[in-house]
């Protein structure tokens, strides 16, 4: 049976596993500046031991993605995605470790991009390497396995996917993908993310009239018209949407795992968590004005970031801080959107769902919570520009991305390495009908 084959292969192979993972960590590939390359190299050593055949394409020097093809028949397409870069480490200082050692203590291993996401990458590959080992695995399964390390994507992807997708798009059409970021949740365990939240930065800017301080009514002030703004921004209303989880449905999945999932979550209450996953919330991130301290400001500009759930589209954000600013008396603004990731969620995808649950219960031992994610992630391009069915699933704790001592559970790996492995085995089955 697939389950035990997968299970004794993933054992037999934990250090081969756990040293790529390091070797993933080891190669710096900090973005800013990107440097993408160290990882590319890694991996292709890795693979050229089992004589995959792949592809290296840079959009510029360094900035290195590689695909890989293997195809086994005419049966369906699973795309794996990952990418190879991480965020910049900041104070060193605050590492307990050297943040490219990758050093293992007590079943972890530790380094920048350790959980977000190398764990990911290593699991996924390796996946595809063990899987390829087995002629018992391999005899059952027809179709083709795709994967895609990526350069960028802590940025915003225009050396990565998207590049890809202007290059290479017919090798990126899949019929499944699984980008394998972090999906864990600390007291709650694996989720499996089918959506995502949109990410509009809204840039107002505020007119008034200059003038002498010791004389400000002769002038407008502008911070002063900022201030109002902000301060009545809860009075904003944007159209009614649906959200494609609601509260109630979380809450009930929560509830199903519930000696660990109504713990105490080390950041924010179970409530506002919800809150952030299905409802648009919105931030003011900077307030920029004035140039003098006995001038009334003429200008001032406030920065606003919108989280917005999919069916909340930019120009719905836009008329909402229009309409505010006028019902406020304030006639002489600018609005300006210079950042968009619009909003992704699943669609048609309830297969890939229910394999990649059965795996997840099987491997993990629980069941489980489909949810969407607050922020942003590759499968948003999958999902919009390529119309492929895409979920997020893979190892690490997404709360411990981009924190100072980043670490993953070695176990975690190895059991997303099976979980993956039972992915393939499912989806691309010669024995399921289509």
């Amino acid at each position: 049976m697939s389950i035990e084959v997968i299970d004794s292969l993933v054992r037999k192979h934990e250090d081969e596993i756990v040293r790529f993972l390091r070797d993933l960590i080891k190669a710096k590939s900090y973005n800013p500046p990107g440097n993408e390359v160290e990882v590319v190299n890694v991996i292709m050593d890795k693979i050229k031991e089992v004589g995959i055949k792949y592809e290296v394409l840079e959009p510029a020097p360094n900035r290195s993605n590689l695909i890989f093809n293997i195809n086994l028949g005419s049966g369906p397409t699973l795309l794996f995605n990952g990418h190879t870069d991480v965020v910049p480490p900041g104070d060193l200082s605050k590492w307990k470790y050297d943040p490219l050692s990758a050093v293992v203590i007590n079943g972890k291993v530790y380094g920048r991009g350790a959980a977000d996401m190398k764990g990911g990458l290593a699991s996924m590959i390796m996946s595809i390497i063990l899987y390829l080992r087995s002629e018992s695995l391999v005899k059952d399964i027809s179709g083709r396995i795709v994967m895609v390390a990526s350069a960028d994507e802590e940025m915003n992807s225009d050396y990565g996917l998207k590049y890809l997708v202007k290059v290479r798009r017919e090798s990126l059409i899949a019929d499944y993908a699984i980008v394998g970021e972090p999906t864990g949740i600390s007291n709650v365990g694996k989720t499996i993310i089918i959506g995502e939240k949109g990410d509009y930065e809204v840039h107002v800017k505020i007119y008034g009239k200059k003038a002498h301080s010791s004389i400000p009514f002769l002038g407008v002030n502008a911070v002063e018209l900022a201030c109002n703004f902000v301060h009545n921004l809860r009075k904003l209303k944007l159209p009614k949407v649906k959200p494609p989880i609601s509260k109630r449905d979380l809450i009930k999945q929560f509830i199903s795992r519930r000696s660990k999932a109504l713990s105490e979550r080390p950041k924010g209450s179970l409530l506002q968590y919800l809150k952030a996953i299905t409802e648009t919330i919105y931030s003011v991130t900077m307030i920029r004005g004035g140039f003098k301290g006995n001038v009334i400001p003429d200008e001032c500009e406030v920065v606003i970031d919108f989280r917005v759930i999919p069916g909340h589209k930019p120009e719905d954000v836009i008329n909402a801080v229009k309409n505010l600013l006028n019902d406020l008396g304030i006639n002489k603004f600018d609005i300006e959107v210079p950042i968009i990731f619009e909003p992704s969620i699943l669609k048609n995808g309830v297969d890939l769902i229910n394999v990649l649950k059965e795996g997840v219960k099987v491997f993990y031992g629980h069941d489980p919570i489909v949810t969407l994610a607050p922020g942003a992630s590759d499968a948003r391009i999958l999902r919009n520009i390529l119309g492929v069915k895409t979920v997020v699933f893979g190892p690490g704790n997404g709360e411990l991305a981009h924190s100072d001592n980043e670490y993953i559970e070695i176990n975690d790996v190895l059991s997303s390495t099976k979980v993956y492995m039972y992915t393939i085995s499912k989806l691309l089955s010669k024995k399921r009908k289509t």
